[in-house]
This record gives structure tokens, C-alpha cells and sequence, in this order.
């Protein structure tokens, strides 16, 4: 298709008859005088600006418009090229097809900017062809100052945007129907309400199906289409999970270009919150009566001349009437029997000053109250009336007393029992000490109680080595500590003490610091190191009795053995053959008296689990195990429980071909588990085989072991369901296991 320039320029021609005549004629000087002058007056009448440049780039001609935009003479932009007024001229890449490579009458619509001779630049759009004038091809160019379209649009962009971010963030639901009823757009608010993944999901769908009531949707379609809009018309909406919604709708018909009706649009609005607020509102009137009269303290309303207006069950209560037979009286004539107001009422001082007034008042029967008078304004600012609000704080005052009077007793029961507390903040470095603990250090009450940079010369240097790192652990892991300590008193005297420490907290659960208590147990010390020197002497003896016992029973079973060879009367055989058995049986009991003499003699120690389940392990019988990882606090003796549960394994678990043994983290405790493959235990014998004496055996071994495990809080039970194997559990205190990383 031909251009528009094409076109334009034909008219220019027609008009001043640029064209010569086809018979060749030579025009006169006067005619082509006024076709220069009718061109002219032509393109500068025209409503866009015309540039017409050589392929150089230089301007041949320009309109009056052209120089009104620029700021330019035309003398001035006669003598300039394009590049001087349009700076984007290189960026074009249609620039070198348009001048160089396209025909004649071939147009090129596009965008740039236009600079004015006072360095402002405004965007122009550009119609530019390629024309040939008096018989050499030039550009000619209609230019438009597009900065208010430009503008337009932009305000249409910051619209659309605006409309975006509103229906983004719109908290109700909009949407739009077509013709046919069937939702073309909706909020994302609709899929978060509804209860959708997201809008496309509803996008589509008939409106009708989300209406739970179609009589509702057919009278909204009919007010709708008679009226054209339709205000707050309550509905029930059904969710995606079938749940019912309630919800307003307002909306309205909305038109195509032609006026036609194309729709519905409008806003829903979840309403479940104010038919909530209607129910309380409905409720309100008779839940503010309950109140007041469920309140715990007495709440009394009077007028200026201290006349109850209103009183709560509670004020009714405390002086056994009902509320509505105090009304109209005065309170001293109710509470204290008087005719007169009470001095230093708390209610008329709050009347004097105007602000809330607080006091203790006693009552004819010896009642404490606390009562609390607010003052009431009206609207000029006056006193109009007041409030009191009243508590029987009678058992507080007693339980207060009370609580004095444990303090006292627990302050006499440290002193029984040589127990002082402390309490240390560690931003201020400051510590407070109970009398009883100035009394343990032998120190002064008087003289302010040692901070913590003070505290190591308190301690022998063993001991606080050990009481150093504890105080940090504490601080920095929450781990409380228990320790036995040496104290130091200022006359260089030794205490013994138990120490222990926790973090304190404030009300945000922060660390503050810390608190503890200390115990001297110097008589204690000295109390067991007198029974463990009993202890020895004992230990002692018995071995001595037990080793003169052995002694004469291998006497004794060593002449019975002579004798049963020499005895010929087969009845006197089987008599020395019982003998035989009771000597070997009393050998036995005096082993278990050796062993069962060690129990409890030494320190729990940690022991690691897969330690002591290693001594096991070359018995023969294949050992599964796992529990890497795990500490126990035992009885050094507790590998004899492994022993044990091995031989009982052995001895009476016929046809076992494998033992399990792992580790259980429950609710802060350990359970180590062994379990074979062997019959297993029945019933009624699951806890007699922890009795002395119950076995095929010598009847100890469990027994031994449940005693060795309880040393230390371990409980031990067999578990299993008889048939499938033995299982044992042993439980382990929270305070009395602990994990470490590694192959312990």
C-alpha cells in the first residue's frame, strides 16, 4: 500500500502544481512564484510538524510547526541535520534501510525524542518516507509532540496498577459474570476465602454453583435485573470443602461499549465475624449484668452523696443482702452500721482529689477489705458520681501471716539443718546470703557477702578448680551443678559442704544469674568416715569368719569323701551324700555373702554400655548390639549383670541362637533391652526369678542383679511374651545416662 506520504505529497502537487504539465510546457517565473507561496502556506497550516532531509541528513525544509516546537528559526534548522534535534537518530537500526535501501513512497512509523533549542527534549512519534523532490529522493518526515499521549498512558499504566494492588490486596472478593452467569474474574481473596488452591480454579465456574440456597440466587437475579444493582443481600456461599460461608453481596450490572448488558460485577464479603458480633451484640445487655455480678470483688456505683445507684452480687454477698435492697442507701449505713461518713474513706478522698484513691478499710466483724474509689465524670468535666471497687482481702492478710510465719520455720529449719542460700546477679556482680550461710563461712552477718571475684579464696584451691568450671557451665548450658566442696573460714578452718547451683531467670526467661544452696556436711564426712572405718573392721572380720568356715568345710567335705568311699551300708551313703550336698550349698551362701559384701562399697561410676556389653561377648553366643554412644552412672559392679544375663541365657534358654541387646530414649530416660531367641519365661515366673534363691541354679544371679541395678535408680523386668524369647529391660533414671558422640 502506498503511504500517507505518498499521498500528501500528491495533494501538495495537485495543489501548487509542482508537477509539469504532461505536454512538457515551461512554467513562467511567476507561476512557480506562487505555487512556492501556496506550498507554503500549506505546510505551515498543517497541525504536525514536517521535516524534509537530504540522505545526508541535512534539513531541505521544515513548517511553522516544526519551529514553534523546537524553539529553532527556520533559518536555524535550515542549517542543521537531523542528529542536532534528534539524539536517538544512530540507535535507530531502520535508519540505514530507510534512507538507503527502501523505495520510494515506502513508510516507517517509530518512536523517538526531539530535543528544543533550550535542551529540553519531549518524545515525538514519526512518520517518515522517502520522496523524490525535484528529481533527487529525500526523506520527508511528519513529526507529533506525543508527551501528552505519553503522559496518558502512563497515567493509564499507574492506573492499571493501582486497580492491580487494590484487587491484589482487596480483603473481600471481587468478581465479574458474563452473559451466561459464569465467573470470567475474581480477586485472589476469593481462593484464600473459598478455600481454593488458587482463582483459576474458580475462574470459569457457573456463579450459581457456589450459592447454597438457589431461592437466595433467584431473588438476587431478580432484584439485580429490575433494579440494576443489588446492596448488602445476605447469602450463604458453599466452600470448596463443603462448608457453608456466610456473606453480603453488593453488586451491579455492568455494560459493553454499545450499552448492551454483558454482566455482573461486585464485592462479596465474608461475614462471619459480624454475625458473630450481631450474636454478642444480642447478648451484650444481659452478658454486662452476669459480669458484674460474676466479678470476684464488689463493685458499688454512688452518687456525689454516697447513695449506692448499683451494686454487684458480690457487695450484696458480703453483707447478705440483695443487690437492689442497697439502692438509695448509704454505704457507711451499710458496710459499718454508721450515720456519718467514714474517716479517710478511700471513695470520698478519691472524690476530694479527683483521681483513683486506694486504702484498707475494717469492717464491725473483722474483715479486711481493700477498697479502691474512682471518681465519675459527666461531660462538663464535673464529678457526676463514683465507683468502688472492693476486695475481702481477710485471707490474704492471714495467709500473708502465715507465709511469715513458714519463712521463720524455714529459716529455723536451715539452721537444723546447716543449710544456707544464696542469690548471685551476674551483670551487677552482686550476692546475697541467708544468715545461715554467713554462718557456715564463719564471716561476719555485717559485712556485705563476698561477690563472685571474691569467692575463690573461700575454697580450697581443689575445690575450686572443680566449682570454677561449674558456676560456667551453668551459666552457659542451663547445667545445674551438685557438688562436695572444701570451705575455707577466715581462721583457716576446713568445712566440709555440699554445693548446688541452678540459673535464675526473670520474667522473660532470660539468665539473670544464679542461686543455690550450701550445706555443711562436716559431721556427715566425719559420720561416714567413722562407718566406713566400722565398715572395714567389719569387712574384716567376715572375711577372716568366712575364710575359718571355708576352711573347716573342706575339712569336713574332705572326711566325708573318705568316709563315703569306705562306707559298705548303701543308706549310710545316701545320708553322707545330703551331708555332701548341705556343705556345698553353705560353700555357696558364703561365696554370695562375699559378693553381695562389695555391693554399694564403691562410687557409681559413668560406665559406657557398649563396654560393659563387650565383657559378654566371648561366651559363645552370637551378640547383636547397639548402643554406641551411651553412658550409664552404675555400681562398679554392674558388669556382673551382663554375666548374669549371659549365663541365664545360656543355661536355660534352650535352642537360643542369638542375643539382641539396643538402646530406647523414653521421656528423658534409657532403656538397655536383651533379648534372645530362646522360649522365654512364663507368666507367673516373670518376677519370681528375681527373688534369692528362685532358680535351677544357685537362684542369686538375678536377684544379685537387681540389687547391683538399684544402687543407682536402675529398674530391671523381663518384658517378653513367653514363647518368642526372654527380653529384659533395665530403665535408667533422666538424671542417670547421657550420650556422647564417638564409639563409647
Amino acid at each position: 500500500p502506498e503511504s500517507r506520504f505518498a499521498e500528501l505529497e500528491r495533494k501538495i502537487r495537485k495543489a501548487v502544481a509542482l508537477r509539469g504539465c504532461e505536454d512538457g510546457e515551461r512554467r513562467t517565473e511567476d507561476e512557480e512564484r506562487v505555487r512556492a507561496e501556496k506550498y507554503q502556506i500549506l505546510v505551515d497550516r498543517a497541525s504536525q510538524m514536517l521535516f524534509v532531509h537530504d540522505l545526508s541528513g541535512a534539513f531541505l525544509d521544515v513548517n511553522e510547526k516544526s519551529v514553534q516546537n523546537t524553539g529553532y528559526s527556520r533559518e536555524e534548522l535550515l542549517s542543521m541535520t537531523v542528529w542536532d534535534i534528534d539524539p536517538d537518530t544512530e540507535e535507530h537500526e531502520f535508519t540505514e534501510w530507510l534512507w538507503k535501501e527502501s523505495k520510494p513512497y515506502e513508510e516507517m512509523i517509530f518512536e523517538t525524542r526531539h530535543q528544543r533549542k533550550d535542551g529540553s527534549v519531549y518524545p515525538a512519534e514519526v512518520h517518515a518516507t522517502k520522496v523524490i523532490l525535484h528529481g533527487e529522493p529525500c526523506i520527508m518526515a511528519l513529526a507529533t509532540d506525543i508527551t501528552d499521549r505519553k503522559e496518558a498512558e502512563a497515567e493509564l499504566r499507574e492506573n492499571e496498577k493501582t486497580f492491580r494492588g487494590i484487587i491484589e490486596n482487596f480483603q473481600d472478593i471481587y468478581y465479574r459474570t458474563d452473559l451466561e452467569g459464569r465467573v470470567r474474574m475474581v480477586s485472589p481473596s476469593a481462593a484464600r476465602i473459598l478455600g481454593y488452591d488458587s482463582i483459576e480454579e474458580i475462574v470459569g465456574v457457573p456463579a450459581s454453583d457456589f450459592w447454597v440456597n438457589p431461592d437466595e440466587r433467584d431473588e438476587f437475579m431478580k432484584r439485580i435485573t429490575e433494579e440494576g444493582r443489588v446492596h448488602d443481600y445476605e447469602v450463604l456461599f458453599r466452600k470448596r470443602d463443603g462448608t457453608t460461608l456466610p456473606a453480603s453481596v453488593s453488586s451491579s450490572c455492568y455494560f459493553d461499549d454499545s450499552g448492551a448488558f454483558a454482566g455482573i460485577e461486585g464485592v462479596v464479603r465474608d461475614i462471619s465475624q459480624r454475625k458473630h458480633a450481631d450474636e454478642a451484640l444480642r447478648q451484650s445487655e444481659a452478658e454486662k449484668s452476669a459480669i458484674f455480678h460474676a466479678l470476684p470483688v464488689m463493685l458499688t456505683y454512688y452518687d456525689t452523696d454516697m447513695k449506692v445507684l448499683y451494686a454487684n452480687q458480690v457487695s450484696g454477698d458480703s453483707v447478705g443482702q440483695r443487690p437492689e435492697e442497697m439502692v438509695g442507701r448509704h454505704c457507711y449505713e451499710i458496710w459499718q452500721n454508721r450515720s456519718e461518713p467514714c474517716p479517710d474513706c478511700p471513695v470520698i478522698r478519691s472524690m476530694t482529689t479527683g483521681m483513683v484513691e486506694e486504702g484498707e478499710v475494717v469492717v464491725p466483724d473483722g474483715r479486711i477489705f481493700l477498697i479502691r474509689g474512682c471518681p465519675v465524670y459527666d461531660e462538663e468535666g464535673e464529678i457526676s458520681g463514683l465507683i468502688e471497687f472492693g476486695m475481702d482481702i481477710t485471707e490474704r492478710r492471714r495467709a500473708e501471716f502465715d507465709l511469715a510465719a513458714a519463712q521463720m520455720r524455714l529459716k529455723e529449719a536451715h539452721q537444723l539443718a546447716n543449710i544456707g542460700v544464696w542469690d548471685w546477679v551476674e551483670a551487677t556482680d552482686s550476692m546475697t546470703w541467708s544468715e545461715e550461710l554467713y554462718s557456715i563461712a564463719g564471716r561476719d552477718p555485717a559485712l556485705p557477702a563476698l561477690n563472685y571475684q571474691e569467692h575463690e579464696p573461700l575454697y580450697t584451691p581443689a575445690s575450686w578448680a572443680l566449682l570454677k568450671p561449674a558456676i560456667h557451665r551453668t551459666l552457659e548450658a542451663g547445667e545445674p551443678f551438685s557438688l562436695e566442696l572444701e570451705m575455707v573460714r577466715p581462721d583457716g578452718s576446713i568445712r566440709n559442704v555440699h554445693a548446688l547451683g541452678r540459673r535464675s531467670h526473670d520474667f522473660n526467661g532470660s539468665c539473670i544469674g544464679l542461686h543455690g544452696a550450701v550445706q555443711d556436711i562436716t559431721r556427715r564426712k566425719e559420720t561416714e568416715e567413722a562407718l566406713q572405718m566400722a565398715n572395714n573392721k567389719l569387712r574384716i572380720l567376715a572375711g577372716i569368719t568366712r575364710h575359718d568356715i571355708q576352711n573347716k568345710l573342706m575339712t569336713l567335705q574332705g572326711y566325708l569323701e573318705l568316709t563315703s568311699q569306705q562306707a559298705e551300708d548303701l543308706g549310710k551313703s545316701g545320708y553322707l551324700a545330703e551331708i555332701d550336698r548341705a556343705a556345698r550349698e553353705i560353700q555357696r551362701q558364703i561365696e554370695f555373702t562375699r559378693t553381695y559384701e562389695e555391693l554399694g562399697m564403691r562410687q557409681p561410676v559413668w560406665q559406657a554400655v557398649r563396654d560393659l556389653i563387650s565383657t559378654v561377648s566371648d561366651s559363645g553366643m552370637p551378640v547383636e548390639v547397639d548402643c554406641v554412644g551411651y553412658q550409664v552412672l552404675a555400681d562398679p559392679m554392674i558388669e556382673m549383670v551382663f554375666a548374669n544375663l549371659m549365663a541365664n541365657t545360656i543355661r536355660h534358654a534352650e535352642g537360643a541362637s542369638r542375643v539382641t541387646i539396643w538402646c530406647e530414649e523414653r521421656d528423658g530416660r534409657l532403656a538397655i533391652l536383651w533379648e534372645d531367641d530362646g522360649p522365654g519365661i512364663p507368666d507367673d515366673q516373670k518376677e519370681r526369678i528375681f527373688e534369692r534363691g528362685v532358680g535351677r541354679n544357685t537362684g542369686f544371679g538375678l536377684f544379685l542383679s537387681r540389687e547391683i541395678l538399684s544402687i543407682t535408680g536402675i529398674a530391671i523386668a523381663e518384658c517378653g511374651a513367653y514363647g518368642t524369647g526372654a527380653r529384659f529391660e533395665m530403665v535408667v533414671p533422666k538424671t542417670g545416662w547421657k550420650r556422647h558422640s564417638g564409639n563409647t
